[in-house]
């Protein structure tokens, strides 16, 4: 498992905004433009942000991606599985 790769894809979806809508609208179309394997896609695509964090991620990169998809109304949720609830 690559996480640069997994990183990657989260700095294009918050450095771009229309990939953010890309993910927001069709995950699976935007992620296989970076050859994930499966269990990677699933991380991603399911915003598992504390098992992406474990794995190495940057959290502050983390937390840049989940705010272009999620917006700022999303971070209880964001905090609430940071923390592991």
């Amino acid at each position: 498992m690559s996480i640069n790769t997994i990183e990657r894809v989260l700095w294009d979806i918050h450095h771009d905004p229309h990939l953010a809508d890309l993910f927001r609208q069709t995950p699976d179309v935007l992620l296989e433009r970076y050859g994930l394997e499966p269990a990677e896609k699933d991380l991603v695509k399911t915003l598992d942000v504390l098992a992406i964090a474990n794995r190495g991620a940057s959290q502050m990169l983390l937390f840049n991606a989940w705010l272009a998809i999620k917006g700022p109304g999303g971070i209880p949720e964001y905090l609430g599985q940071m923390a592991g609830a």
